[in-house]
């Protein structure tokens, strides 16, 4: 590849058309011949010679990014780029040059090193798990277990490129749902990284550490083991104590992973720790070395994480309660870490320090510990709430904000309900930070025990309530303005549930919370601490739960003037997190929205909604970076409410709207949620505008069918598909049916999915199996009705035979299909009923053919099993029904398709 070295360093160029120029060279040049683009950029990484700096290391990242991506579709595809087109000695060359690299004991560049590591493992998690690169681990054991010196430089990089190793085949494990390392190579990558863990330079031992992070994912049988694992926790304690604060660090991280893994096996370093945790948490030592003491609470923090996640799998046999047996110790190490703030005027809110980490390790204890954690929380919320300290008072308000979640409701009530005023005239503390965390502890009593505290609310327009206060706290600071909407949207989205036994109501105080809101989203200071964003989104919460048309009214004519200003202003990232907000609160307005109004304004709302999208691809086009605007997906939910509003009052912006769809759809991979909220959108459109929709019918079905066929379409995208052309068939029989046998065909291979196809336990897809398996039942149950209805509506006698002969090879697809529904274990009640549903459709439609296929088929009794075993009330009337409807066959009644669906798509 000529002048390699010149394209890559125009790779790295500030100047954007240098730049651009050179990655498209790069990229035309990996499609001309790949094989020969990796081998280049291999032997330039490789190239003791060159001496112009950083291209070693760019020709590496160009390489690694050529065979892998963070993108998990566009991995997969560039993993079967390297097994399928990489073949014999280009890629043996690569391998070896590589790996000589990462091991070689000098180097001139030790920055290339570190990226051959990286590429070597990602070539090696690929060629390892099928034993076709042997010398990958028979040279990193010569190099660390040579009895000749070799560099600390060379072990170092057998050590970070095993760290890499591991962390990638894990990725491709839990990608795949099995374990892909066998016992003998993953006992030569913890022999390997063990013995880097004792090595007498601290750089080898650090490198060690950080690799050993992933690889004790790998360790259970070494773990299980008691004496390999007290070895292993040896190793761990001499590096806790290390001097150096990075080693320190590196053992920290991987007591988090066997925390998280073996939670099991902890029993013997237990006291160990907590008198670590004590040491390292104390004032002097924080005040040195934070980072230890942040790792030291996050450890107890995954102790306690998997805690709950063992109650929540209600798996009892399992708890160790690790945290209630030490939880004298380490609470009051907690408390008081909640004390160690920065000087007042530095301490911001977001922040991640040692106070505010101690002060989520004691939610998570709460959790765990339930009412136990009430006295010696109460205690120190007593001893310190009245402190002349502000970072002990702020303490106090911390704690008893993060125990929340915790105490059950008759032990926690009584001392809420008591000390709640108190807590109120903390928000007019002296202190910034004490009010700020104030405000936030109420928001967090609301969402959690708002029935506590209802009797404080207060009426809005009165004095003494809570309401009032929060409604003054919106003029404070940013920070304590953010907290205090935080706390109103937390009373207003629970309102319903304490209207009975409170003085305080939304509606008819609608019209000056929403003034207050609105004053402080204007506010000059409202991009700090995102309070402009905190406002809209509890406007948002407030108009969600009022009934006041009038106002509401009012109100969408203000945001529409709004609206259309912020589109006249230059477009910036912060005015693109800044629309969406606002799109929220008129998705909102919207629903509430009288008729005549909406129809009035529907013109303007539509154009700024139009500006909003146009504005964020404007950057996006400019920066060469396809990307949607950050407001798109709230344009296209606030566009799917006006639509479902305005019925066929929506035609004339369809086509307005249908190129965006057609852009979601087609660039499905830049940002599948607005894909998925478009698909949907499109199913309100056919829905509410059919007349309008049928030009467009042909257009979108082909692109569904595209999608559904794409291997790479996220898994949540393609039951919503199925769904939505349920909705054109129905709406659109005549202009669908051209289209049916490939919806058929794609209704044949989701039929055959199988739970056992994925990663195992895998409750992301299972759930994608149910999703799939309702969305095509549903399928099968409009494509019949698509045929019938044309069959009843425009077709002559021979259009409706040939469309019933299209169908029939699908009746025996069907009734297996349903077969395995009703056998397979991962389905769902939903599943069962749309199954039944189904043949309720299916028989009277095509008569004979299916009901003898029925009662001739195991399903049969698989029916009357289920519908005597079965307490689901619902699938019960459904088997009545499909009973009545075989009766029947002969005089079939005149049935409704029983397929159905919510008219507006927005959710």
């Amino acid at each position: 590849m000529p002048n390699l070295q010149d394209i890559l360093s125009d790779a790295g160029a500030a100047r954007d058309d240098v730049r651009r120029n050179a990655e498209a060279q790069l990229a035309q040049a990996s499609a001309a011949n790949f094989p020969e683009y990796c081998k280049a950029l291999a032997s330039e990484l490789c190239n003791e010679n060159c001496t112009i700096p950083g291209i070693r290391q760019r020709a590496g990242l160009v390489l690694k990014n050529a065979i892998s991506s963070t993108d998990p579709k566009t991995d997969a595809a560039l993993r079967d780029k390297w097994v399928n087109m990489m073949q014999g000695p280009d890629k043996e060359m690569i391998k070896r040059s590589v790996l000589e690299l990462v091991l070689v004991q000098q180097t001139k560049a030790e920055e290339a090193r570190r990226t051959a590591c990286q590429v070597a493992a990602k070539i090696a998690r690929l060629e390892v798990p099928l034993n076709t690169w042997p010398e990958f681990f028979s040279a990193i054991l010569m190099t660390v277990n040579s009895p000749a010196p070799t560099t600390p430089e060379s072990r170092i990089g057998a050590y970070c490129l095993l760290g890499y190793f591991t962390e990638d085949v894990q990725g491709l494990c839990e990608e795949w749902g099995r374990d892909l390392m066998s016992d003998e190579n993953k006992g030569l990558v913890l022999s390997s990284l063990s013995r880097g863990m004792t090595d007498p330079n601290l750089d080898v031992k650090l490198a060690a550490f950080k690799g050993f992070y992933h690889g004790i994912l790998f360790a259970e049988r070494f773990v299980a083991l008691d004496s390999d694992r007290h070895q292993l926790f040896v190793l761990i304690g001499e590096a806790l104590n290390c001097d150096r604060i990075d080693v320190a660090k590196a053992a920290w991280e991987v007591l988090f992973q066997m925390a998280d893994g073996y939670y099991l096996y902890l029993d013997e370093i237990l006291n160990d720790i907590m008198k670590l945790t004590y040491e390292r948490c104390q004032a002097p030592a924080v005040a040195q070395y934070e980072d230890i003491a942040l790792s030291a609470i996050e450890f107890w923090s995954t102790i306690c994480d998997e805690e709950i996640l063992i109650g929540q799998e209600n798996r009892p046999e399992r708890l160790k309660n690790y945290v209630a047996k030490y939880k004298d110790h380490l609470l009051p190490i907690l408390y008081e870490a909640t004390t160690f703030r920065d000087d007042e005027e530095t301490a911001e809110d977001s922040d991640w320090c040692v106070a505010v980490a101690a002060g989520a390790c004691v939610g998570l204890c709460a959790q765990v510990l339930k009412d136990d954690i009430l006295p010696s929380a109460l205690s120190f919320i007593e001893a310190n709430f009245g402190s002349p300290q502000w970072n002990r008072r702020e303490a106090a308000v911390l704690i008893y904000g993060s125990i929340l979640e915790g105490p059950s409701n008759d032990k926690f009530a009584p001392k809420l309900r008591a000390s709640f005023p108190m807590l109120c005239q903390t928000l007019n503390d002296p202190s910034v930070v004490v009010r700020d965390t104030c405000a936030w502890a109420i928001g967090s009593i609301a969402k959690n025990h708002l029935n506590v505290i209802a009797p404080f609310l207060g009426p809005v327009n009165g004095e003494g309530g809570l309401v009032q206060l929060l409604l003054r706290k919106l003029d404070d600071q940013p920070r304590v303005a953010k907290n205090a909407c935080f706390a109103l949207y937390e009373i207003f989205a629970r309102s319903e549930s304490v209207k009975n036994i409170s003085t305080y109501s939304i509606s008819s105080n609608f019209r000056q919370l929403s003034a207050e809101l609105i004053q402080v989203a204007k506010r000059p200071d409202g991009s700090e601490n995102q309070l402009r964003q905190a406002a809209f989104n509890t406007l948002y919460m407030l108009i969600s739960q009022a009934d006041v048309c009038e106002d509401v009214d009012q109100l969408l004519r203000q945001f529409v003037t709004w609206m259309d200003q912020t589109t006249k202003l230059a477009y910036t990232e912060e005015l693109g997190q800044l629309q969406g907000p606002m799109i929220g609160c008129i998705t909102a307005i919207i629903d509430l929205s009288s008729d005549a109004l909406l129809r009035a304004e529907s013109k303007k709302l539509m154009d700024s909604f139009m500006d909003v999208l146009y504005q964020g691809t404007q950057i996006s086009a400019n920066n060469m970076i396809q990307r949607w605007s950050p407001a798109t997906e709230e344009v296209l939910l606030a566009t799917s409410m006006l639509c479902c509003q305005l019925g066929t009052g929506f035609d004339p912006y369809v086509e307005v709207i249908a190129p965006t769809l057609r852009s979601a759809l087609v660039a499905r991979d830049i940002d599948s949620q607005v894909t998925g909220v478009a698909v949907e959108l499109l199913g309100g459109i056919a829905t509410a505008c059919p007349n309008k929709f049928k030009s467009y019918v042909s257009e979108f079905v082909e692109l569904f069918i595209i999608v559904l066929k794409d291997r790479s379409a996220g898994m949540d995208l393609k039951p919503k598909i199925i769904t939505v052309l349920c909705d054109i068939a129905l709406v659109c029989p005549h202009e669908f049916f051209p289209h049916i046998k490939s919806f058929l065909e794609f209704l044949r291979l989701a039929a055959t999915t199988r739970a056992d196809q994925g990663p195992a336990d895998d409750e992301t897809w299972l759930q994608y199996i149910i999703n799939l398996r309702d969305a095509s039942l549903c399928g099968y149950s409009a494509s019949i009705c698509c045929i019938r209805d044309c069959a009843q509506n425009g077709w002559d006698q021979a259009q409706a035979v040939n469309g019933v002969q299209l169908f029939t090879p699908e009746i025996n697809r069907i009734l297996e299909f349903v077969t395995k529904v009703f056998n397979d274990k991962f389905s769902s009640p939903g599943n069962i009923r749309n199954a039944i549903r189904l043949l309720q459709d299916l028989i009277p439609m095509f008569k004979t053919n299916p009901v003898q296929a029925l009662k001739n088929s195991v399903l049969y009794n698989i029916l009357k099993t289920h519908g005597q075993l079965t307490t689901d009330a619902i699938i019960k009337q459904e088997l009545a029904r499909l009973e009545e409807v075989i009766t029947k066959t002969n005089t079939p009644p005149p049935l409704l398709p029983s397929y159905t669906r919510h008219q507006c798509c927005f959710r």
